[in-house]
């Protein structure tokens, strides 16, 4: 998704708005001009796309499914002009990729799939041409995001492999460009995730430790991009994921220290962005758990105290740190002052939620994660409070 500010956002849809209200005035006046048909798709598509890209798919889908109109039109009109028919390619993956973000996967898959078509068309009459073989790839990664969202990761790979090999030889050609790497980073991590799926858990570890070489060159040489770190973050976090399975906890516990310190590192850079925040909290609730897998309740619960501090007045965020220092203190068997510290973290937790507007005292009362405070007398009167506050509840 595009971090822009809502004013520049709308500013460019103002300006979007003038210019399509000037082309069909255009088209209108002049309805058989190709000229002022691909400028209009031109002006739509690009709407859509940052409508999209703002995560707003349901305002981007006519102008998308418009543009496309107007394309298909042009392709139809002049069939032997590759230009027009790789803009073609582009506005019906525009509208595939918006469609499967919408839930419509049939649609999303159709237009993805005659999108490659083009492509591959284009690609095998003009093989030199870069930028066809670039669609391409992106062309069969977004179709084997259509089957993984589909919950197909078989089919998904068997997409994704095409993808992989055409962004490989890309990034040996143009070992300066890095979006073909950063392409390829994507396409690695989307395979981890769907081998991950099947159980080829080898094949998974294989390919998110791709996508973690890539992706450190990538944030090494560009400090100062959040983004780029933020996915950094998100690889090693589920890598780390992976390797608890596999009962490999302390590298587990390794690769989520580092994925903190990326994640952390593009909150710093972009503050206000909530996606990175809540990775951050991820990364955290994760440390947490490997801790008490470690019988480490000590680093479980400063993990848990750092989670805390990202949300200071979110209930529900303070809430989920209160059961993790309860699941803390339940862990610590042997070991009474990392009970009660976890325990006493718990209902300090516990009751910053229900300051900030946490009143489900029923939940909170069965909630197994919270057994360990069952006993006590705060946590009792909590609950009794939270209740009064609910009328009963």
């Amino acid at each position: 998704m595009i971090h822009t500010s809502a004013n520049h956002v709308d500013e460019a849809l103002a300006a979007f708005a003038s210019a399509r209200d000037i082309e069909e005035g255009l088209l209108g006046a002049e309805p058989d001009s190709a000229v002022y048909r691909d400028k209009l798709a031109n002006t739509l598509n690009s709407t859509g796309m940052l409508l999209a890209r703002q995560g707003r798919a349901g305002e981007a889908l006519p102008h998308l499914e418009q543009a496309v109109a107007l394309r298909d039109r042009l392709a139809d009109q002049f069939p032997d002009n590759p230009t027009l028919r790789h803009a073609q390619a582009q506005s019906l993956c525009n509208l595939g990729d918006c469609l499967r973000a919408l839930g419509r996967r049939k649609e999303a898959m159709d237009h993805l799939v005659r999108a490659t078509g083009i492509l591959e068309d284009l690609t095998r009459a003009s093989p030199h041409v870069t930028e066809y073989r670039v669609q391409l790839g992106l062309g069969h990664a977004n179709i084997g995001l259509a089957h993984q969202t589909a919950g197909d990761p078989r089919r998904a790979l068997e997409s994704f492999e095409p993808a992989r090999d055409a962004f490989l030889r890309l990034t040996r050609e143009h070992p300066n460009v890095p979006d073909y790497q950063s392409r390829l980073e994507m396409i690695l991590a989307d395979m981890a995730q769907a081998h991950s799926s099947l159980g080829q858990e080898d094949a998974a570890l294989r390919a998110y430790e791709e996508a973690r070489d890539i992706s450190a060159r990538l944030a090494e040489a560009s400090p100062d991009n959040a983004e780029q770190a933020s996915r950094l973050g998100v690889t090693l976090h589920n890598m780390a994921v992976l390797l608890a399975r596999r009962g490999r906890l302390e590298e587990a516990r390794s690769a989520v220290v580092r994925a903190e310190a990326e994640q952390r590192r593009a909150l710093d850079r972009a503050p206000r962005e909530a996606q990175y925040r809540r990775r951050l909290s991820g990364h955290y609730a994760l440390l947490a758990a490997l801790g008490r897998d470690l019988g480490r309740a000590d680093r479980a619960v400063e993990a848990t105290e750092r989670r805390l501090a990202l949300w200071p007045d979110d209930a529900e965020e303070l809430y989920a740190a209160a059961r993790d220092f309860a699941l803390t203190a339940a862990s610590a068997r042997g070991e009474p002052a990392d009970r009660r510290r976890g325990a006493d973290r718990a209902v300090d937790a516990l009751r910053r939620a229900a300051k900030a507007g946490f009143r489900d005292a029923q939940r909170a009362r069965t909630d197994p994660a919270l057994g360990p405070l069952r006993a006590r007398d705060d946590f009792r009167q909590l609950l009794a409070e939270m209740a009064g506050n609910t009328g009963g509840r």
